[in-house]
């Protein structure tokens, strides 16, 4: 069976380079895997640095040094994935996996209202855990999906995400606290999980939301802006949804066939 080609010669040398100026770091949940997946785990970091050694080099350093002192290892088992505020006001659900095995994950952004958290007195550590076992649910996901794949296939190093921005109220934007926790979020993703998302698909787009992209802008990579799309309604979305994923995994309101929402 040939093996799919899934990165160029000169990333494959950078990888090679790479590898050996962090090896002492890597943690042992990387070493342990194959060869493969560890090229696929420092090439995200090239990636998202545009090939520049050091710059991948630091960032990653930089990474492991955060997930040490903040203990993200353990994010899975923290408390705060029981707790009953963050499960109903935060929720969100893996559907299935796209048309090349990676995780798709639904939100109802539109509910989430970071606002709450300071009306219902969460600490920001509290918030930051949070946030962390989002992300680490994600990566668990997809390393699972990974495992999973086809003989011959690409690793799986990537996810896509379906937000529902159905009447988002405008008037978040302009808390202070609320805003700064959403810079939070999206500056953790893109100094921590680069190259992760693969495609972010945002529903029921509301007029202002370029204005909302372009205050992510100081914390988003403008790679990662790229994989944004927005789409005024479902049913512009229907369109184009069997070029991602199969319409069944998805519930009627992110655009499949689906008659079951984890959300009702």
């Amino acid at each position: 069976m040939v093996s799919v080609v899934w990165f160029t010669a000169v990333e494959k040398e950078l990888v090679k380079k790479l590898r050996e100026r962090v090896r002492n770091e890597l943690p042992a949940t990387e070493l342990s895997k194959s060869e493969q997946d560890q090229d696929a785990f420092l090439l995200r970091w090239l990636r998202a640095r545009d090939l520049n050694l050091d710059k991948a080099e630091n960032m990653l350093l930089n990474a492991l040094k955060w997930r040490k002192e903040n203990n993200v290892d353990n994010s899975l088992n923290h408390p705060i994935a029981q707790d009953p505020f963050f499960v109903e006001n935060y929720r969100w659900a893996f559907a299935g996996a796209d048309k090349e095995g990676r995780p798709v994950v639904i939100v109802p952004f539109h509910k989430w209202d970071y606002r709450k958290l300071t009306a219902h007195n969460k600490s920001p550590e509290e918030f930051l855990a949070f946030n962390n076992y989002y992300f680490e649910a994600v990566s668990d996901n997809i390393r699972t999906q990974n495992e999973r794949r086809p003989p011959g296939k690409p690793p799986v190093t990537q996810f896509m995400i379906i937000c529902d921005l159905y009447q988002y109220p405008s008037s978040q934007l302009l808390n202070l606290s609320a805003l700064r926790k959403w810079l939070k979020m999206a500056g953790t993703y893109e100094a921590y999980y680069p190259e992760l998302l693969y495609k972010a698909i945002f529903l029921n787009c509301p007029l202002y939301f370029q204005y909302m992209l372009n205050m992510f802008k100081s914390v988003i990579a403008p790679k990662t802006i790229s994989k944004f799309n927005c789409y005024t309604s479902v049913e512009e979305w229907q369109k184009d949804v069997e070029n991602f994923v199969d319409p069944s995994i998805l519930p009627k309101q992110y655009g499949g066939t689906n008659p079951i929402s984890p959300f009702l």
